[in-house]
């Protein structure tokens, strides 16, 4: 097994996480709130300030696409002592005509066109750890994401 696989795992965790699957849990988000959400990736358990949460929807997909990673690249899962990502996540809220990142970015429910005078904007830090008896692990990642108020 590469030890490069190791590290492509610790920044495709960020990088999926910044990504378009993570609006799916928006509304659980915005519920936490700004602090530190933590992904326990082999379990899918999460933790919001270091209190348990629900289990988001983007923790289950990280967890199943570490395995697929882990089968594909022969990596036994066993391996990985500790796969984590935390995300520090500071919310605002922004008019629509105040929106710097989304360039152009339109947004609909049920096929209709959909836009609110508020907006919230999330700024993303993320660090994703994969940690073996060997070594360990680490990449940043950063991203803004803005999107209207009770969408989706």
């Amino acid at each position: 097994m590469g030890k490069k696989r190791l590290q492509h795992i610790a920044n495709t965790l960020c990088q999926i996480f910044c990504g378009w699957e993570t609006f799916f849990d928006y509304h659980e988000l915005v519920k936490l709130g700004s602090g530190t959400l933590r992904i326990n990736v082999l379990t899918a358990d999460g933790y919001f300030n270091n209190l348990p949460i629900r289990q988001l929807y983007i923790a289950k997909g990280l967890n199943a696409w570490l395995k697929e990673e882990c089968k594909t690249n022969n990596i036994e899962i066993t391996f990985l002592i500790s796969v984590q990502l935390s995300v520090e996540m500071d919310f605002s809220v922004i008019g629509w005509e105040e929106r710097e990142y989304s360039l152009g970015e339109k947004f609909f429910i049920e096929d209709k066109p959909y836009q609110t005078d508020k907006m919230h904007r999330c700024y993303f830090k993320c660090e994703g750890i994969v940690q073996t008896s060997e070594k360990i692990y680490k990449s940043k990642h950063s991203r803004i994401r803005e999107w209207p108020f009770g969408w989706p």
